[in-house]
């Protein structure tokens, strides 16, 4: 009887164990359609529409709104302007872009923290198990950064479904418009109008940045 009991509890650990997935891994390369919902104490609350081209093989991403109002460096640099705007982030730099306005200007480097996130950045998240997202189910998962973000995809094919960076952004991917690949490697074309030379207004998040990461430097060089 008691053989029969330990047997039967290792059989229930495994099938628990067998019920949690690995976590998740994005592609080299995707792109998808979003819906991006903010809210925000400064930028406010509103929601616009765009596509996420992710290219991590050639160290490549892009991010394109139909409005970057609410979003903080593109609603900082232009004084939340209802405008398009992209980020592009080629090489070491992030420019912010727009394209309706013939400006671009240079937001950061990865130096300073403004790269693009690695397939693994959710190697160490916690698997928060199924949920419901427009009445699909899916898999959530919870990682710490500067605030908690969660994840979500579909159990099977693993397609990005949302991404919650709690409280002030989420965004909702079409599932339908996934393609695990560029299907247009041209969009990422830096515009002849972005260069080295033209910074971004330091009275806004890109100039933020510069400024956090340069004290940053400053602190570690100096040992406080």
């Amino acid at each position: 009887m008691k053989l029969q009991i330990i047997i039967a509890i290792c059989i229930f650990a495994l099938a628990n164990t067998s019920t949690n997935p690995t976590p998740p891994l994005w592609a080299n390369q995707w792109q998808s359609n979003f819906i991006h919902e903010t809210h925000d104490g400064i930028f406010g609350n509103g929601t616009t529409t765009g596509t996420m081209y992710y290219d991590w093989t050639n160290k490549l991403y892009r991010i394109d709104r139909a409005t970057g109002k609410r979003d903080k460096y593109c609603g900082s640099v232009k004084k939340l302007k209802d405008t398009p705007c992209s980020h592009l982030v080629i090489g070491d730099t992030r420019y912010i872009y727009y394209p309706e306005l013939n400006f671009c200007c240079k937001c950061c480097s990865v130096q300073d923290g403004c790269g693009m996130l690695k397939p693994t950045w959710l190697q160490n998240a916690t698997y928060d198990g199924q949920t419901t997202l427009n009445k699909t189910s899916v898999d959530g998962w919870s990682v710490k950064g500067i605030q908690t973000n969660y994840y979500y995809e579909l159990p099977e094919t693993r397609i990005p479904m949302e991404i919650y960076m709690s409280p002030t952004d989420k965004f909702d991917f079409d599932a339908s418009t996934y393609r695990a690949s560029i299907v247009d490697p041209n969009i990422f074309n830096l515009p002849s109008i972005c260069k080295q030379s033209q910074a971004c207004t330091r009275i806004s998040a890109c100039g933020v940045v510069g400024i956090q990461s340069q004290l940053s430097k400053a602190r570690n060089f100096f040992g406080f």
